[in-house]
């Protein structure tokens, strides 16, 4: 969504699921589409390893 006031809340409305990716590094304020992506696939990747007991192949 827009980095100053997020999804409207007619596109929120049709998500079946909404996350949010906390801020790391000073100084970074925002994240590209493409890196949002591949933040949010790792996360439940280790997620999924996690429950499983196994380990995420990275």
């Amino acid at each position: 969504g827009d980095e100053g006031q997020g999804l409207r809340q007619r596109t929120r409305t049709m998500c079946d699921a909404l996350v949010r990716i906390p801020g790391g590094r000073e100084g970074i304020e925002s994240l590209n589409a493409g890196v949002a992506a591949a933040v949010a696939m790792a996360e439940m990747a280790f997620v999924d390893a996690a429950a499983a007991g196994t380990r995420a192949k990275s």
